[in-house]
């Protein structure tokens, strides 16, 4: 991936990483970021995280159903009426 940002957390930390995708689910009025530091796990598939921007960074198995719902549609090309996409800076404070 090329889209490179940096994560920045609750405690001052700093990362920079792949982002793949930065959203929001416009029922919750949530952000998150799908995003990855090219880590290669078993069977060869790549490490992808999420993170609820400016959440307590806990998701619940209800929204985590959601997100894998959310992030299958955008891996199908399939429109999401409820997700809307976000744009960046290149920062993002979580």
């Amino acid at each position: 991936m090329k889209n490179q940002i940096t994560i920045k957390d609750k405690q001052g930390n700093i990362e920079t990483v792949d982002l793949i995708a930065y959203f929001k689910i416009k029922s919750t009025n949530k952000n998150y970021v799908f995003y990855t530091k090219n880590e290669v796990v078993q069977n060869g598939l790549i490490k992808i995280y999420v993170i609820e921007v400016g959440g307590n960074n806990t998701i619940s198995d209800d929204e985590w159903m959601n997100l894998k719902k959310v992030m299958q549609g955008m891996i199908t090309n399939t429109t999401l009426p409820d997700v809307e996409v976000l744009s960046t800076d290149g920062v993002i404070e979580c």
